[in-house]
């Protein structure tokens, strides 16, 4: 009995037969993820919206529309802006070339 059981034992398993189920549940998974993530997006722009649909009616909003007139025409900003996008394209450029895209 014991030399049955220690052979058995020693071969090494099979593969199990699950006919396609681990794909199918990561596939699932997957679907699930991208479901997940749809809402997550919809919800913050509904809650964006909202946000801006009531912000006029504030005195906060009032100043924010001040403020944001009086930057629009401001050249400091708008070079800083720049800088900063240029920055971000060129790190970009610069870890897609170290990665090798």
């Amino acid at each position: 009995m014991t030399d049955d059981l220690d052979l058995l034992l020693s071969r090494p398993l099979d593969a199990p037969h699950d006919a396609a189920f681990a794909a199918r549940v990561l596939g699932e998974l997957g679907r699930m993820q991208a479901r997940d993530d749809r809402i997550w997006a919809a919800s913050w722009a509904v809650a964006a919206c909202f946000v801006l649909a009531l912000l006029p009616m504030t005195n906060a909003g009032a100043m924010v529309a001040l403020s944001a007139s009086q930057l629009a025409t401001s050249i400091p900003f708008a070079i800083g802006i720049a800088l900063l996008s240029l920055s971000w394209i060129y790190m970009d450029a610069g870890a897609a070339v170290r990665i090798g895209r």
